[in-house]
């Protein structure tokens, strides 16, 4: 039985967590301080980072217009002058 309720607690987990960068610049696109700041804490380097769509999350933050995860990712170092890769 508590193989199952591991099943489905599992089932019921949101979908963070996969790759921590992709999860950074969705947080920050979504404009969800709670995980941004707790992604942040684990690990700043995240904030300099590029994701799977070949944005930075400052970038990411920006262009969903979420000035507190700008503020945030501000704070924890990123680069306003970062350029995408994929520019």
């Amino acid at each position: 039985m508590p193989a199952l309720l591991l099943l489905v607690a599992i089932a019921a987990a949101p979908a963070w967590g996969q790759n921590a960068l992709a999860d950074l610049c969705k947080a920050a696109r979504a404009g969800d301080l709670r995980t941004l700041t707790s992604l942040l804490e684990q690990d700043r380097t995240l904030v300099r980072g590029f994701g799977p769509s070949g944005l930075n999350p400052l970038q990411e933050a920006t262009y969903a217009g979420s000035v507190e995860a700008v503020h945030v990712l501000l704070t924890a170092g990123a680069d306003l002058s970062a350029q995408s890769p994929s520019t």
